[in-house]
């Protein structure tokens, strides 16, 4: 809606579907999501939405793979966050 486009779709991709029927949605923001814990219980509370990709308290550390094929690890044993 809005702000969060599905990506995949956009780009000409046929949506991306689960072993049980479920579609996959990608979505990408054009800001950062200001308040994560808010976010993850409005999509939870979302009637169709079976589940998010939003580890909220789940992990320590994250491993992001850049446009250049590079991983850069942030969080305890690595970096600080550099997209706050």
């Amino acid at each position: 809606p809005g702000d969060c486009p599905n990506t995949a779709v956009e780009e000409g991709n046929p949506p991306a579907v689960t072993d049980n029927g479920n579609y996959i949605v990608d979505v990408s923001f054009k800001s950062n999501i200001k308040d994560v814990n808010a976010a993850a219980k409005a999509l939870k509370e979302t009637v169709g939405v079976v589940d998010h990709g939003l580890f909220v308290d789940m992990t320590h550390q994250v491993i992001v793979a850049t446009k250049e094929g590079k991983c850069r690890v942030a969080g305890k044993g690595g970096e600080d966050c550099w997209w706050k």
